[in-house]
Parts: C-alpha cells; sequence; structure tokens
C-alpha cells in the first residue's frame, strides 16, 4: 500500500541483475535494558474507551477513534485557537499516528522518535535511529507505548523500544531482511505484556507477516504468515510454491484488538504481482483481508477477504475499528477500493458495503492494449487511517480518496527485493482528484451525510462526545466537523498537509485537538511538506 503516481512500470527492475535467493532470516534482538523509568501505561489505560488520554494509535485497542471529551463541542469550536506548533525542520514522509499520555505527545519520522509537551509543543526528547541495514520505503505510521516504553518499527527491518521517560534505546529487534524488500511502516499495538506488529514489503515481492514479541526483551513470541505457505490453511488458494513465496500480503498501518476476546485484528494489503494475476490464479488468502488471530499463539480463529484476486492494489490497509453495538461485536473497515464494510464478528458475516467514493470498471482486470481508466486508482480510496465508530450516535465516519487511473498490464520478470508492479498506472491529472468525509450508519451501512472534500483525504478521523469530527485535508487545514451534519465548524491553516494522526486529549483540566502535518506522497500534494505537529484548544 506504499502509494503510487504517474506511470510505474516493472520495466524499471527488468533491467536489474538477478539475485540469489538469500537465506532463511533469522529474526535477533540486541536487549540493552529490561528495566524502563515508568509502569505506564497500563494495560487498564490502554484498554479504556473511556480514556480522556489518547494512549493507542486509535485511542483505544479496538481503534474505534472516538473520544468521551466533551469540553470543545459543536457551541463552541469556531473558537478553537492554534496554542502553538512545533516545527521538526524535516521533510521527509510524516505519515505517523498521534498517541499521548499523562501530558506528552509520542509520534515518529522514518528514523526519529519524538515526545513533547501536549500543552505546550516543547520537546522533552528526541531519539534519532542511525539505519543498520538498507531502507526500503521511508514510511512509518507511529508508536505503541506501555508499561513505561515507546516501541515503533522502522524502514530498515527494525523495532525499537525506548525508555518513555528519558528517550533511551532499551531493546533492538531485527525482524526482517530489508534486501529481500520487507521493511516495517505499521504502528505497533501493545497489550498483555506483549507487542503486536506486522511487516510490509509485498510491492517488492516480499511476504508480510505479523508477530508477537516480549515488551520487555523484544524477543519474539509467535509469527502468522499473511500469505499461507505449503501446508497451512489457505495454501491452496495459491497456484505453486513460487506464487505463495512472493505473494505480498503486507500490513501496513496497524493492528486493533479486542483484550476481552484476546483476538488480534490484522488488516493485511494486496497479492503481488500487484496489477498482473495471471501467475496467481485461486482467492490469493489472505491478501485483501482482515485475520483474526488469537493473541497468546497467533493461531487462526478466523478471516474475512474483502477482494478475492485482486489485480488493481486495492489493499485492506487500515485498520479495522473493533467495537459493541448494543451488547454485541462488529468490525468495520475501509479499503482502496473505496468501499466500507461491516461485519458481525459472532457469526463472521458481512452485513454491509457501501461505496465511498466513485468506481468505475472494478471488475475488468488490467489488459495489454488499450489501458482502460479504473475509479479509484491504486492511490485511491482509504489509505493509511482507517474509520472512527461514535457510539453515541451509532454512526461510522471515515475519510477517502478520489482518484482514477488507467492500468496496463506489461508482463515482466519478478526479482526478489526490486520494485515489482507487472503492470503500470497513469492518474488522472491532480486537478481532478479529490476526496471525501462520510458518515454511515452502523446499522445497515447507509450514508448519513458526506461531505465533499477539495483534496484528497489521507489524515486521521475522530470524533467526540461534543458531537465533532475532527480530521484535517492536504491544503493543510485542520478541520472541526458537526458530526449530526457534516456542517464544517472551524477551518485552520498549518501549511503544511495533514496526512498524520488528528486527535483529541485532556492535559491540566483543558481538552487540546493536535494534528500531524507534513511529509511527502506521491500523490498531489499542494502545500510545502516541512514536518510539524500543531495544537488547540479553546481560549
Amino acid at each position: 500500500m506504499r502509494s503510487k503516481f504517474l506511470t510505474l512500470a516493472l520495466a524499471l527492475c527488468a533491467a536489474a541483475l538477478a539475485q540469489e535467493h538469500a537465506p532463511a532470516f533469522a529474526p535477533s534482538t540486541q536487549t540493552i535494558s529490561t528495566a524502563a523509568s515508568s509502569s505506564e501505561p497500563t494495560d487498564a489505560q490502554l484498554a479504556d474507551p473511556n480514556s480522556a488520554d489518547w494512549p493507542a494509535t486509535g485511542h483505544d485497542l479496538g481503534s474505534q477513534r472516538h473520544s468521551p471529551l466533551k469540553q470543545i463541542n459543536t457551541t463552541n469550536a469556531a473558537q478553537l485557537k492554534k496554542v502553538c506548533t512545533l516545527d521538526l525542520h524535516l521533510s521527509t514522509t510524516f505519515e505517523t499516528s498521534l498517541v499521548e499520555v499523562g501530558g506528552t505527545l509520542f509520534f515518529t519520522t522514518p528514523s526519529g522518535t519524538y515526545a513533547a509537551d501536549a500543552a505546550t509543543c516543547k520537546l522533552r526528547w528526541h531519539s534519532e535511529y542511525a539505519y543498520q541495514d538498507p531502507i526500503v520505503y521511508p514510511a512509518q505510521r507511529g508508536v505503541a507505548i506501555a508499561q513505561g516504553r515507546v516501541m515503533r518499527g522502522t524502514p530498515d527491518g527494525h523495532v525499537l523500544a525506548y525508555d518513555l521517560q528519558t528517550g533511551k534505546l532499551l531493546w533492538n529487534a531485527h525482524l526482517v531482511d530489508s534486501t529481500s524488500g520487507a521493511f516495517i511502516p505499521a504502528a505497533p499495538v501493545a497489550y498483555g505484556g506483549r507487542l503486536f506488529i506486522g511487516t510490509a514489503g509485498g510491492d517488492w515481492a516480499a511476504n508480510g507477516y505479523v508477530t508477537a514479541l516480549d515488551i520487555k526483551t523484544g524477543k519474539q513470541l509467535w509469527r502468522f504468515n499473511a500469505i499461507p505457505q505449503k501446508g497451512e490453511f489457505g495454501a491452496d488458494t495459491w497456484p505453486n510454491d513460487l506464487a505463495r513465496e512472493h505473494g505480498g500480503g503486507a500490513n501496513w498501518t496497524s493492528v486493533s484488538l479486542d483484550p476481552e476476546e484476546g483476538t488480534l485484528y490484522v488488516p493485511l494489503g494486496n497479492p503481488q504481482a500487484d496489477l498482473n494475476g495471471g501467475n496467481r490464479r485461486g482467492a490469493n488468502l489472505f491478501s485483501d483481508s482482515v485475520v483474526a488471530l488469537d493473541t497468546q499463539n497467533g493461531h487462526l480463529r478466523w478471516y474475512v477477504q474483502q477482494l478475492a484476486h485482486d489485480t488493481h492494489d486495492w489493499d485492506t490497509s487500515a485498520a479495522p475499528a473493533v467495537y459493541q453495538r448494543g451488547g454485541h461485536p462488529y468490525m468495520t473497515l475501509g479499503t482502496k477500493a473505496a468501499q466500507l464494510f461491516i461485519y458481525d464478528r459472532t457469526t463472521h458475516k458481512l452485513l454491509s458495503t457501501t461505496p465511498i467514493a466513485t468506481r468505475l470498471n472494478t471488475g475488468t482486470p488490467p489488459v495489454k492494449a488499450n489501458p482502460q481508466r479504473t475509479c479509484p486508482g491504486m492511490n485511491g480510496g482509504v489509505e493509511w487511517n482507517g474509520p472512527s465508530y461514535h457510539p453515541g450516535l451509532d454512526l461510522i465516519y471515515i475519510n477517502t480518496v478520489d482518484f482514477c487511473a488507467k492500468y496496463q498490464l506489461i508482463p515482466g520478470k519478478m526479482i526478489p527485493g526490486m520494485f515489482y508492479f507487472d503492470g503500470a498506472a497513469t492518474f488522472d491529472p491532480p486537478s481532478k482528484a479529490s476526496g471525501w468525509t462520510y458518515a454511515v450508519h452502523a446499522g445497515d451501512g447507509s450514508v448519513a451525510w458526506k461531505l465533499h472534500q477539495k483534496t484528497p483525504m489521507l489524515a486521521g478521523v475522530t470524533t467526540t462526545d461534543g458531537g465533532l469530527v475532527l480530521t484535517g485535508d492536504m491544503n493543510g487545514e485542520v478541520q472541526a466537523i458537526d458530526a449530526r451534519t457534516g456542517r464544517v465548524l472551524y477551518r485552520d491553516q498549518t501549511h503544511a498537509a495533514v496526512l498524520g494522526g488528528v486527535i483529541t486529549y485532556q492535559t491540566g483540566g483543558r481538552q487540546y485537538v493536535a494534528a500531524a502535518a507534513g511529509g511527502t506522497w506521491t500523490g498531489p500534494l499542494p502545500k510545502p511538506s516541512g514536518n510539524r505537529v500543531a495544537i488547540y484548544r479553546l481560549p
């Protein structure tokens, strides 16, 4: 689910020298210290859906992205003022989620990990990681915090744990060989003494997997293959060993967790080669799926596939929202195919599918001649930020990208570790790209309202008990929207595209809103890309 724009062809890779298959990679961990200077946040804090903090990427472990705060509400949102901006003086990718506990914000760049005062923007610590291996793609989407540790993945295939108070490195787990095309852009989730994280690299012919690490030591406890290998359930949905060994199935963003069930919900990306299904006939499990895993051992409990045999790079990339409605468990998620799905988590039945952007020629695979315009293109739909569920209004909110492309099949040779599409996608002019913010009824998937946005919408979406939807756009605006009507109540310019998290939290008795702005994207990006975090509150 890396962003792709303009013409991307396998021909760029075909000129590279063929590589021998590397020996099997064995994960290793360098443990510097098992002690941390704090014991927070605890499991109880992380699992609390009513927390006034924002202790996990999706607020709570289930990624509902909903806050009970209401000091800022529909009657006063127009009075919001920017308190401060922390400018990082960088122009790297900046797709980070934001996490806040105890008045401290945590976030990442591809190589940097930051802790800042959540009320004043004052930097508390910054730890910079020196890459130890080749980097594949410099995307990084945030941290997990637990038991006094701040944990994150890296573009060269490592997972790092820092002391929450000091930023001192505690351990470094080398999970994947980046020369194979594998890396770790996802924001992890922590619970029960374990860190849950997935790997990516499908577009470089590297299979993804999901793993649990010991929070104190970084030791790998279990591993689940996103693409089942010979003898594993689902392996028969691939035609042969070669297709399975380079089948894709990246975990691009984060995961969700139900602590009462002990179930991990993992979104997995497209099969590989992205645009050519001729050499991988079958449903290609577990690509474009959510797998439900036992948190203790990684065993598969159940799965739902959103798209079998994908030939358009329409990943299930963003973490699903896992929630209770009327005492019954549900799950909702959006995909790059511009669809919102709602599932019953008891029966595993699909309850509704809602289109959330233009969908055109979606059933036609790419061909060699006469490229066909298809909507969405591979930069469309739901990218790296998933939906929010508002329990009080019983509505689901989601941002989406409306952006089409012409797909063409260009068969070539797969070289492990090299970017490999087996085709090309030529996007519409950037001027034709736009976005939407949708509100959908959780009961039947019908649309309550939709707000057409001038730019693609990639930022996080947060709802509150104050009746607000908080988000941002690629023109640099932070927005507060009336959750009932879709009317924009407040806009402020950050002067950089908002591509990361937009969250809310309470510290010192005041409610704040924070947004990650800046970065780069290979789609249309109208604003300067300097990375920054902007913080707001009422006067």
